[in-house]
């Protein structure tokens, strides 16, 4: 009898010491779905940057491909800066935005009483309403998109165009006010 209680005895240290072991690599292997989480959000995260920064980019080589292309045919609009004192907006009879619409109340939010009208293959359309010597701005995320709406005002037959430089980007990190921050400061 001492015998089989002392083989019992050793099963059960043996099963409690296999548990423990298997506890242990539970817990590894834990620790290690969770490495391999933080390092996927973390690359999730950089792929997401270098997408803004390509496509912050790619609208900023639009938009001098749109300036150099007006220069070349003789129909040029006029570039501006937040900096520039030509952006009082009360110098302009109709200003645009030219983002998607899920871009217009997005973290950057838009210039107050801007119009939405996304610029697309339906675009001279879409202004033509607008009188031809009205002084308008265009306005986008990063410059590029709006330059190509300027042009294409330009194109259109509107004589006072002009494009901010730098688009929403620029006007929000100038602190300048937007209709989701009214005092131009950051939520």
């Amino acid at each position: 009898m001492t015998g089989q209680v002392q083989e019992r005895s050793r099963e059960r240290d043996q099963s409690t010491e296999a548990l423990r072991s298997l506890e242990s690599l539970v817990t590894e292997v834990g620790a290690d779905i969770h490495d391999m989480d933080r390092r996927h959000d973390e690359e999730h995260e950089l792929v997401g940057m270098v997408a803004e920064s390509l496509k912050t980019s790619l609208e900023s080589q639009q938009g001098l491909a749109s300036q150099a292309l007006s220069e070349l045919l003789g129909h040029t609009f006029i570039n501006i800066t937040v900096h520039d004192p030509r952006r009082d907006l009360a110098r302009f009879d109709h200003v645009l935005d030219v983002r998607r619409p899920s871009e217009y109340n997005d973290e950057l939010s838009h210039i107050a009483g801007t119009r939405l009208v996304t610029i697309g293959d339906d675009f001279e359309q879409r202004i033509a309403d607008l009188p031809r010597n009205a002084r308008v701005l265009m306005v986008c995320r990063s410059g590029g998109r709006s330059a190509r709406a300027a042009q294409a005002a330009i194109d259109a037959g509107f004589t006072h165009v002009h494009n901010m430089e730098g688009g929403m980007l620029a006007w929000n990190h100038a602190g300048l006010p937007t209709a989701a921050r009214p005092d131009g400061r950051p939520a």
